[in-house]
Order: structure tokens, then sequence, then C-alpha cells
């Protein structure tokens, strides 16, 4: 077994983890954000509002952040009550 001495760094390029900024921009916007409401029931005013939202024909992502609720929470809502949200093309 032969033994390598480690590779020593070029002096004229920083450590790798120097290079990448402290806070990624594109990966911050997409990562989803935690629901403090985990499971927790509708109430009559929510349900009014996502009926007056879908009625405007806003999109999932806009009424589920408007209500502070998760897109599959506004899906399966929805669904339940047999409205149709438009899809933003």
């Amino acid at each position: 077994m032969v033994r390598r001495e480690p590779r020593p760094s070029a002096p004229d390029r920083p450590p790798f983890h120097r290079l990448l900024p402290l806070e990624d921009p594109i990966a911050s916007k997409s990562m989803a954000k935690k629901f403090e409401r985990h499971r927790q029931p509708w109430t009559p005013s929510e349900i009014a509002k996502l009926h007056l939202m879908v009625g405007k024909g806003l999109s999932l992502k806009a009424i589920a952040q408007s209500l502070t609720r998760s897109e599959e929470s506004v899906k399966t809502r929805a669904r339940i009550d047999k409205l149709n949200i438009s899809k933003m093309r």
C-alpha cells in the first residue's frame, strides 16, 4: 500500500468553501416554508375566503400564502368543496 501525501492547495485560489456565498438566493426562494398550523381544522371564515379567492381566479400559491396554509392543504380543501383553482399560464 502506497501512502500519498495530501496535495498542497494552490496559493492563488482560496479554498472551495470560501467561494460560495453565505446565502444562496435561489435556494432560499425555492425551499418550502414551514407552517406552524400543521393539521389545523378549517374555520368558516377561511373557507369563505377560499371561495372568494377562487372566484377571483387567484393562483394556488397566492391563495395558500394568503391563508397561511400549504398549497397541498388548499388543494385538498378546494377538492372537498368542488372548487376549480385556475392554473397560471
